[in-house]
């Protein structure tokens, strides 16, 4: 939910591989500076969760995040740097994303990127993984569809309210 342009709150829920919740929080998204520029536009955000950690025995749980992202219609760069502790373990994750439009959408029409989303998280045995991804952007529904490079399946919906 939009408070104001700068600030948000949400929920987000992620489920494990097998289809068991593993995270529910509560989300505050807070928008520290835009650049708008003719053709493009950056944003840095600050985002704090706070919940409960299903699979650690529903112990409490909490993320940070900072992010940054660069736009223009037919490009996108995104980077973000993630600390979580659910119960007494922790953990930190970087991402970054690239993407193209292929194709350039009026106002109002279905927008699709092909993105590439690398993930690090030194805690795995893998600490590196590729996503190839789809994002689709409707109105206030964004999908993104996605697979691993450890075999898993990605799946995210937002709904901008």
């Amino acid at each position: 939910y939009t408070v104001d342009p700068r600030f948000s709150l949400g929920l987000r829920q992620q489920w494990s591989a097998v289809g068991d919740p593993a995270r529910t929080h509560l989300v505050a998204t807070r928008l520290l500076r835009r650049w708008n520029e003719p053709s493009s536009q950056a944003n840095l955000y600050a985002r704090v969760g706070l919940g409960v950690a299903e699979a650690t025995g529903r112990t409490g749980s909490a993320d940070v995040e900072v992010m940054a992202d660069w736009e223009t219609r037919r490009w996108y760069l995104s980077a973000a740097a993630k600390g979580t502790r659910d119960g007494s373990d922790s953990g930190a994750q970087l991402k970054a994303r690239v993407g193209v439009a292929p194709y350039l959408g009026d106002f109002g029409d279905l927008h699709t990127w092909l993105m590439l989303e690398a993930d690090w998280k030194p805690e795995r045995a893998d600490p590196v993984l590729a996503r190839p991804l789809v994002r689709f952007f409707y109105d206030v529904h964004l999908l993104e569809l996605g697979w691993s490079s450890d075999e898993e399946v990605f799946l995210s919906y937002i709904l901008r309210l």
